[in-house]
């Protein structure tokens, strides 16, 4: 490969310009031993020398530099540009291409730019697919971008019949935009439009329409809309569901504690198991004697109130970079530990965190006797 970069950069020293074939195999070339770095350099080499690519030479680069787990602005950019200048020069482009940008887009949040490469698909002739809407409309959903996941749904409704995850992303685009507007608003007729449609409902449907209802406690709107999606199609209930109908039960005014009551054990009976969020729950609702009896008179008194340590993933700082940090635990002395404030990993040998300043578990105790002597207060 690096005999191949260096003949390459002496053959287009010379004045000479290598055929789209020869940039072809370039190009496989270095994505074979996955040195997607260098295939990116021949690929920008070839669109400075004005020659046009092959069908086959883009669509694997655009693809990982857009979709990388370590991509940033400028990396997607440069994929945007590359794109941009392949439409320019009336290249011919796969629809799957263009969702490479949109799929990075929706990762960054950026969802009017992704709204923006779903429009300019169909500018040069690119007919857009299934996939490109449904990329849309969930960066619309991330970003709470609710008048673009309207136009998007409608315009994907001419074309293609939307399945249920699309209209969810659309409901939860329109009320992250609009929290207080859940009596007469847009979302409650995709609903309809969505049964009209024959379109076999999802779990999630059910949740990112009950969402605003839980400030409320919106007891008779959140039983319309179970009765439309769960119990006239048959569509089995999870745990997630089970949990947001009995907090919605536990936020009504007043109280309803014999439906709350009635939904767990139908949960229980159904072969669902509780889980922590379950029990949390319960508790606020109806006092933690009770809820200890309910769940010991079903053997599930050993749940515990808490979530469970884990290792989970998080997002640092946007862009699509990931970390991993462990849910917060309380660390021994001596131990590295994982902050419980802000999930910076620390050393044992450190004084306060790396990331928030807090005092570690072994010099907590320290630091707040010093800090009480500074304020004159005993003890």
């Amino acid at each position: 490969l690096q005999d191949i970069m260096r003949y390459l950069i002496r053959f287009r020293a010379a004045g000479h310009r290598p055929d789209p074939e020869t940039y072809r195999l370039c190009v496989h070339g270095a994505m074979k031993v996955k040195a997607y770095h260098d295939a990116a350099k021949i690929f920008d080499m070839e669109l400075r020398d004005r020659v046009t690519p092959t069908p086959d030479t883009y669509p694997q680069i655009l693809d990982i530099v857009a979709k990388s787990i370590t991509f940033t602005e400028n990396t997607v950019k440069m994929a945007e540009n590359w794109l941009r200048r392949l439409l320019w020069n009336k290249v011919p482009v796969n629809p799957d291409v263009v969702n490479s940008v949109i799929a990075a887009y929706k990762e960054m949040g950026q969802s009017q730019r992704a709204r923006h490469w779903l429009v300019h698909m169909r500018k040069f002739g690119i007919q857009p697919n299934f996939f490109s809407y449904k990329l849309t409309l969930e960066a619309c959903a991330r970003g709470g971008e609710g008048n673009f996941a309207m136009w998007t749904i409608k315009e994907m409704r001419e074309v293609f019949v939307p399945d249920a995850r699309c209209y969810a992303f659309a409901i939860e685009a329109w009320y992250k935009m609009n929290p207080e507007t859940h009596f007469e608003d847009p979302a409650r007729d995709l609903i309809d439009q969505m049964m009209d449609d024959k379109v076999e409902p999802d779990s999630s449907v059910f949740l990112a329409i009950t969402n605003p209802l839980i400030a409320s406690g919106w007891v008779e709107r959140m039983e319309l809309y179970k009765q439309k999606i769960f119990d006239d199609t048959g569509l089995k209930k999870r745990l997630l569901d089970y949990n947001r109908i009995m907090l919605i039960y536990s936020k009504a005014h007043p109280m309803d504690s014999k439906k709350l009551v009635r939904t767990y054990r139908e949960l229980v009976r159904s072969g669902v198991h509780p889980n922590y969020h379950t029990v949390q729950i319960l508790e606020s609702a109806l006092g933690w004697q009770a809820r200890k009896k309910l769940m010991t008179d079903y053997n599930y008194g050993h749940v515990a109130l808490k979530a469970p340590p884990r290792l989970r993933t998080q997002k640092a700082g946007g862009l699509g970079r990931l970390y991993m940090v462990q849910a917060k635990t309380k660390a021994r002395e001596g131990e590295d530990y994982f902050c419980p404030n802000c999930g910076e990993f620390n050393e044992h040998y450190m004084l306060r965190c790396k990331g928030c300043g807090a005092p570690t578990p072994a010099n907590g105790k320290k630091f707040r006797d010093e800090d009480a002597e500074e304020s004159g207060i005993d003890g």
